[in-house]
């Protein structure tokens, strides 16, 4: 199945499936079957680690004493830290120190959910990162980052009431097959900050051909999707700008690359004075916003800065069956167009 060959080929995220400190390897009605219940991420030894199932009173942190909540790790932990969590589901609306890890495990059931106003917020300097967890449930953002780069992999942020996640002044942001979906507001949000990358990296086209691209074949879908986002797909606004010089495409401010960004409201993809290099990525179905008539699949436009952005949509991306038109440029920019722009409800792409 696509689900095996997912799990079976050597990825960056093999390490986190693999278990240790599990407290109890076999579960009773299925001899011989693993327990995933007290079990951690590889590497995550000398981690703060957290667990519902074996939890301890007097806990101290350790596999053999975990913590019972996420609130208890949170309040030691410091940069350079990693929490480590064992499959369950944990209460957020936390602040945690720009530099601190959370990892789940990879495949197994990890979320994170809160009613307040973030499920888990960043703040200051640091390489903080977010891995195995779905996030859900916060009344206006999912993940908040104030000056902290973040490196969001195998994450599922999803149905939050507001923005999924809003970045701010971080030096990078890297979303590696991740998902956001069915936020009610905008489903990524990065201001002032460096160097945007949305990735899938072991995403292949499926052999079978059943469209133009492999990114929108329907039974084969790459693992990093920004849909359903009522408030719209990725916004990029005011960024510490960096064109794209010549071939040296890895430069452009915003990478979308083999990404389905697919039925948000509004605009997919929104450029407030950056540029952007799309490789085999799918901007589609974008409807009817709630704040006006827009339902661009990609809108570029002046931000703070008077630098000229750069647009670049290769050969393997689609733009397509957007409600008003696949391409919107609202500015003096450089636009590179080889993809299939079709489907649209005004026009393909209008300058």
């Amino acid at each position: 199945t696509n689900k095996t060959s997912y799990l079976l080929r050597p990825h960056l995220f093999i390490a986190l499936a693999l278990l240790v400190g599990a407290c109890d390897l076999t579960s009773s009605d299925a001899p011989g079957t693993p327990d995933t219940s007290c079990a951690f991420a590889l590497g995550t030894d000398a981690a703060l680690h957290v667990s519902q199932t074996c939890g301890v009173e007097g806990a101290d942190g350790s596999v053999a004493r975990p913590y019972r909540t996420l609130a208890e790790a949170a309040a030691t932990a410091q940069a350079g830290d990693t929490i480590a969590l064992a499959p369950g589901a944990y209460v957020g609306g936390l602040v945690l120190a720009g530099g601190v890890k959370v990892i789940g495990l990879i495949d197994q059931h990890v979320s994170i959910s809160a009613g307040g106003e973030h499920v888990l917020k960043f703040e200051g300097k640091g390489s903080s990162e977010v891995r195995g967890v779905t996030i859900t449930g916060a009344a206006t953002r999912g993940i908040v980052v104030n000056g902290a780069a973040i490196s969001l992999g195998g994450v599922h942020v999803k149905d939050t009431g507001g923005v999924g996640v809003y970045v701010i002044g971080a030096e990078a942001v890297d979303l590696i097959g991740t998902r956001i979906t069915g936020n009610a507001g905008v489903g990524l949000i990065v201001k002032g900050s460096g160097k945007v990358g949305i990735i899938d990296p072991i995403y292949e086209p499926s052999p079978r051909q059943v469209s133009k691209v492999g990114i929108i074949d329907p039974i084969y879908s790459p693992g990093s999707s920004i849909s359903g986002n009522k408030g719209g797909g990725v916004a990029i606004i005011n960024p510490i700008y960096s064109p794209i010089k010549g071939d040296e495409l890895a430069v452009a401010h915003l990478l979308l690359k083999a990404t389905d960004v697919n039925g948000n409201g509004g605009f997919g993809v929104a450029l407030y004075g950056a540029g952007a290099v799309i490789e085999r990525s799918a901007i589609r179905n974008t409807v009817k916003g709630a704040k006006g008539p827009w339902a661009d699949g990609i809108l570029i436009t002046m931000g703070a800065t008077n630098e000229v952005p750069d647009l670049r949509i290769d050969a393997a991306s689609v733009v397509l069956d957007n409600a008003r038109t696949g391409v919107l440029v609202m500015n003096a920019a450089r636009v590179s167009l080889e993809g299939d722009v079709s489907g649209n409800g005004f026009c393909g792409a209008w300058v």
